[in-house]
């Protein structure tokens, strides 16, 4: 048995309902509220990514991170992100697969971010609900300032990058 098993076996609760009691008590008796987020990591035929800078009126203002934002209520995670991209950067997507999921606990709130790989199939980007956008070679990434949940696909990246790095028989 796990200490967190053996802590809640006394009282008959499992695990998950004891961490929301714990979320609950640590703020003011209800859990924090959680976001639902998406992103895209879209390339193009060098092998670029599609960053976004974020608005001057954004949390984390002016920020960089792979585009995409918040789901809506009754919409799914693939809707949400082809309208993203059409409302932010006035392009259509394709959305693939999910590369990477991250939670990321701030203080006030929970943000759940969804990675999807996807390909833009019309449109050019342009500026429209984001301060700019650059497309930016994985070994650039380094250079832009993310919020910390999207630091978690950039790490992913670079790491993937330096494996095939040191892969290469050079």
């Amino acid at each position: 048995m796990t200490s967190r098993q053996e802590k809640n076996a006394g009282s008959g609760a499992t695990a998950e309902q004891a961490e929301h009691a714990q979320a609950s008590s640590a703020h003011g008796g209800a859990a924090k509220p959680r976001i639902r987020v998406v992103a895209a990591e879209i390339t193009n035929v060098h092998g670029h990514f599609l960053l976004t800078q974020r608005n001057m009126r954004a949390v984390f203002p002016l920020l960089w991170e792979f585009p995409g934002g918040r789901v809506r209520d009754g919409e799914s995670e693939s809707a949400a992100l082809m309208r993203c991209l059409r409302d932010k950067l006035g392009v259509d997507v394709i959305v693939g697969p999910v590369r990477l999921r991250v939670e990321r606990d701030y203080e006030d709130y929970v943000v759940e971010l969804q990675s999807y790989v996807a390909t833009l199939q019309a449109g050019s980007p342009r500026v429209i609900d984001v301060s700019d956008f650059r497309w930016v070679s994985v070994d650039e990434m380094k250079n832009y300032r993310f919020p910390p949940a999207d630091k978690a696909s950039v790490d992913a990246l670079l790491s993937v990058a330096t494996d095939s790095d040191s892969n290469d028989p050079a």
